[in-house]
């Protein structure tokens, strides 16, 4: 992983319409994990702020 973070990566996809389509990566965007509330066991998912998993409701 890199110590320093980096801009967005912006690709340029053309449909078969030759419609422009700009998307943007956003992997150097990603927040650190919570892993104060644990590891959800329904979802996998870290740090939940409420006890019940928010895709349970």
């Amino acid at each position: 992983m890199c110590d320093y973070p980096q801009p967005p990566v912006t690709i340029t996809i053309y449909s078969t319409a030759r419609k422009r389509i700009a998307t943007t990566s956003m992997a150097f965007d990603i927040k650190p994990l919570n892993l104060q509330g644990g590891q959800c066991t329904w979802c996998g998912k870290y740090g939940h702020k409420r006890p019940i998993c928010p895709l349970l409701k």
